[in-house]
């Protein structure tokens, strides 16, 4: 640590012991790390002059926010069935970009490609639910980590050619906002929702800046290997249990999010998971209610239940999770 003494900075020696240092690795260790994922979209509107995007219809409301605070124009498009734009609902002017969202890790590679194309290579791939994926080449890729790992923030770009902007970004810090994250660690999650949900609330006005200190050093004491193999085991043990009555046909990710259960009138059971002390988010509420968005897109935010099956569980929480939903599907 260092501290200012007169004019200068010199480091500091004795006192209290902070917190460890980790000595792994980042698992996007090429990227350009920085503060969350809608700092990286504000880092990609300065690098590549955006002035016009198309955003998909099923979205976070932040993400508008962010580009039209920027002075980009925003478009929509809606998404079809398979999760993909509607390519013949809209029309693409020269220089506009393109971001192509990849829910729940169910993106092909030829997927891509036709959104490349039809950008003429103006593309953003949005990773927040594919972490483990690899950069794609023809794309500029952005990743979130505060959904996938106790972190307060922190979020990765790659851009499809190397290229970054030729300033320093201020580094951001962490550790006036871990309080919910490591109450939660002794605690349950309710006593410090209100503070998780004012530290979500807190990115939609910040600028972008590179990831804290704080946050890429928990990063590098993460066990990605073992992350990794607990949500593979995790997301198939729900398929078993759960593909046969899904509205959703699902092909098996690389890096599972969260596993996607579509039903009928989902809002009641969710509301009866909670119940039992099952927590089910609904993801972007503000397209259920938006009378602008496509019926995809209002269907999907209102039916689909992204079941949890990330590293804090096991294959018995796993049974225990299909036991609560059947009972309160019945």
């Amino acid at each position: 640590m260092c501290a200012l003494v007169g004019s200068i900075m010199v480091r500091e020696i004795g006192g209290y012991l902070e917190l460890e240092r980790f000595a792994g690795e980042p698992f996007h260790p090429d990227a350009i790390a920085l503060n969350s994922g809608r700092g990286c979209l504000a880092y990609l509107i300065e690098l590549r002059h955006i002035g016009t995007v198309w955003l998909p219809d099923f979205m976070c409301d932040s993400v508008y926010g962010l580009f039209e605070r920027e002075g980009v124009h925003v478009r929509r498009y809606p998404i079809n069935a398979s999760l993909l734009p509607d390519y013949p609902s809209f029309d693409m002017k020269d220089g506009d970009w393109l971001l192509l969202m990849d829910y729940y890790g169910q993106l092909q590679p030829g997927e891509v490609d036709r959104a490349s194309e039809v950008s003429c290579g103006n593309l953003i791939v949005d990773e927040t639910q594919g972490f483990f994926r690899k950069p794609w080449g023809n794309a500029d890729t952005t990743y979130t980590c505060r959904k996938w790992f106790g972190v307060p923030d922190g979020a990765y770009l790659c851009t499809k050619d190397g290229v970054r902007l030729p300033r320093d970004l201020e580094r951001d810090e962490s550790f006036n906002r871990m309080g919910f994250v490591v109450g939660r660690f002794e605690r349950t999650a309710s006593e410090f929702y209100d503070l998780a949900s004012a530290n979500n609330a807190l990115f939609s006005q910040e600028p972008a800046k590179a990831m804290s200190s704080l946050t890429e050093n928990l990063l590098n004491a993460v066990d990605y290997s073992q992350v990794l193999m607990r949500r593979r085991r995790n997301w198939a043990h729900l398929a078993q249990r759960l593909e046969v009555s899904n509205l959703l046909g699902l092909s098996e990710p690389w890096g599972p999010f969260m596993y996607p259960y579509k039903v009928d009138d989902a809002g009641d059971v969710r509301s009866r998971l909670a119940r039992e002390g099952v927590f089910v988010p609904m993801l972007w509420p503000n397209v259920a209610v938006d009378d602008g968005v496509g019926p995809v897109a209002h269907d999907c935010a209102s039916n689909i239940l992204p079941l949890p099956i990330d590293q804090r569980y096991d294959l018995e929480d796993m049974e225990v999770l299909v036991e609560v939903l059947l009972r309160c599907l019945n």
